[in-house]
């Protein structure tokens, strides 16, 4: 019994973590472009940045997880963040990854590339030589300059892109 708790317990931080390292980033886009519609999350590309990142997020906050357990994270911090309810994402994943969906695959690369970032340290940009200013990573995640530009690159670029909109997205960027 006692496993099962603790496993509830790390599923539900790591859920937390992950919606709430991601949702004011993306709450960022909304503002940036006037909103996100519904259609956007059900994108194969954005399916892949944002499961991965959940996962990823996850990972660092509370280790490996079972497959089930790691669903349970995805699913729910996925609704957390996108706020779309029964999005069926779970089988939408599957299906991409299975199948190997190429948006879906970039996605997921993009993802570990904004990782990269998101978790960066002082030190780790110091050693690549990346000049910095002292507060930089010390401010909240979605107020990191850093992590601003890096998510607009992945996240609003593409979903202007497909809006067919470049130039007006570009006003909002």
């Amino acid at each position: 019994m006692w496993h099962w708790v603790r496993d509830t317990v790390r599923v539900r931080r790591a859920r937390k973590a992950a919606a709430d390292m991601l949702v004011p980033i993306v709450e960022q886009s909304r503002a940036r472009l006037g909103g996100i519609s519904e259609a956007v999350w059900s994108d194969p590309y954005i399916t892949g940045l944002v499961v991965m990142l959940i996962s990823v997020v996850a990972r660092v906050e509370g280790g490996e997880f079972s497959e089930r357990a790691l669903f349970r994270i995805q699913h729910g911090a996925w609704h957390d963040i996108t706020s779309v309810r029964d999005s069926g994402i779970a089988e939408r994943f599957m299906l991409l990854n299975k199948g190997r969906d190429r948006d879906f695959e970039l996605g997921c690369h993009n993802a570990a590339a904004f990782a990269l970032v998101l978790f960066s340290t002082k030190e780790m940009l110091e050693g690549a030589g990346v000049p910095l200013v002292d507060t930089l990573l010390d401010s909240p995640v979605a107020q990191r300059e850093d992590v601003r530009e890096a998510w607009s690159q992945c996240f609003d670029a593409y979903i202007c892109a497909r809006a067919n909109d470049p130039v007006g997205c570009r006003d909002q960027l």
